[in-house]
């Protein structure tokens, strides 16, 4: 026999769709605050970078992607 622990919350609203699914979630609304204050810190940190520098990140993010690209400076 299969053991469950179950602590939920809503009046268990979300129960059947994640027994259906064999899902388990842990939602915690601090998580939200910690979430946007990275958000943001990532914001303030862009804005201040240098044009060269933008190139570099934004080249960064396109290889990540499976890009292949490189930034050449021009004059």
């Amino acid at each position: 026999m299969a053991r469950m622990w179950m602590v939920r919350g809503e009046g268990g609203s979300l129960y059947d769709a994640f027994r259906e699914r064999n899902i388990a979630a842990i939602g915690w609304s601090p998580l939200a605050d910690i979430e946007s204050q990275a958000l943001e810190r990532i914001k303030d940190k862009v804005s201040e970078l240098e044009l060269d520098d933008m190139q570099q990140l934004l080249a960064g993010i396109l290889r990540a992607m499976g890009y292949k690209i490189q930034v050449i400076q021009t004059l």
